[in-house]
């Protein structure tokens, strides 16, 4: 007599997108996420929109021509990290210290930056439209031809700055 067993196949399926977000949690040898330590990271182009980085080492990283438009640098470590036309419109980087960083050709548009510390930055041709600078230091900042309508540069320090050729109008309290 023949006995029928029954066989229980169980399929795993994971979703693209759940696959592409897994994917994108590393990016070379740096792991996206909140204290990554990746100084000297090579995130060229990266697309990390919305990426959370608060109190993340990326000093000395490139990170030119990277969309990181939302991004969350939340007292990260970007000593001259190099920004060149990266995207960081609505970026948050209360409290960064970027020293040195090269943010020239990055759009900043409505980022906050507030009591950041951008001494001896490079914001030249830099959009920060709408941009919250309050507290920040850009003591030696090159910022020629920033843009700066509607920054908020409250209590911001620009001594030293160079904001020849910066555009500001229509700003709060600067």
């Amino acid at each position: 007599m023949r006995h029928v067993v029954p066989i229980l196949l169980l399929v795993c399926v994971v979703p693209a997108a759940d696959a592409q977000t897994a994917d994108a949690a590393k990016v070379g040898t740096c792991q996206i996420r909140p204290g990554a330590l990746c100084a000297s990271a090579n995130l060229r182009g990266a697309q990390l929109p919305k990426a959370d980085l608060s109190r993340a080492d990326l000093s000395r990283s490139d990170l030119s021509g990277a969309d990181l438009a939302e991004a969350r640098f939340y007292r990260a470590r970007l000593q001259r990290a190099d920004f060149r036309r990266a995207n960081l419109n609505q970026a948050t980087l209360d409290r960064a210290n970027m020293r040195g960083a090269n943010l020239s050709d990055a759009t900043l548009a409505r980022a906050s930056v507030s009591a950041a510390d951008l001494q001896s930055a490079d914001l030249n041709n830099a959009d920060l439209s709408g941009a919250n600078l309050s507290g920040t230091s850009l003591r030696y900042a090159r910022m020629a031809s920033a843009k700066l309508q509607g920054a908020n540069l409250e209590r911001a320090d620009l001594s030293g700055a160079d904001l020849r050729g910066a555009e500001k109008r229509r700003s709060r309290r600067s």
